[in-house]
């Protein structure tokens, strides 16, 4: 069991606690940087507790990212602002270079409407923040993205 998935399951009141930043868990966990070679030691052992997963479940692996297992214990935290810089976590999540299926694909599923608006400070749309996230976030996340709502970013960069 992952730590986080522990803390849940004892304190589920948790994933509704903000910090002294106005952040709830989701954001922090949106907004952490990926430690690429931890979360790759971890593959293995979160994919055993996977199959545990019924198929009917929004994300197609829940066990993959600790921001999946936050958003199912706190599933209206996706709509919440970070009171620091006003961004949703799914922003938060694409500025700290998350990959795809290590939570962005989560939090689209819960904030479409954030996938085509633009970044208050940087006026990027979120396609565009995670090409510029470099390597991290990949281009299956880009990908994805742009796919969600061609028309709208097309709009968006006239």
């Amino acid at each position: 069991m992952e730590l986080v998935e522990f803390v849940l399951a004892l304190y589920p009141e948790q994933a509704y606690e903000q910090d002294e930043r106005g952040r709830y868990p989701l954001a922090v966990a949106a907004a952490a940087k990926p430690i690429t070679y931890f979360e790759e030691d971890l593959m293995e052992y979160n994919h055993e507790l996977s199959t545990r997963i019924s198929p009917d479940e929004t994300c197609y692996d829940y066990k993959r990212s600790k921001i999946a297992l936050i958003l199912r214990a706190n599933p209206n935290a996706a709509h919440q602002t970070d009171r620091y810089d006003g961004r949703l976590p799914l922003t938060l999540a694409i500025n700290a270079g998350k990959r795809w299926d290590h939570g962005v694909d989560c939090l689209s599923q819960f904030t479409p409407h954030a996938m085509v608006e633009e970044d208050q400070d940087t006026r990027l749309l979120p396609f565009m923040s995670a090409a510029m996230s470099g390597e991290q976030s990949g281009l299956e996340c880009i990908f994805w993205l742009l796919r969600a709502s061609p028309n709208q970013c097309v709009e968006r960069l006239r």
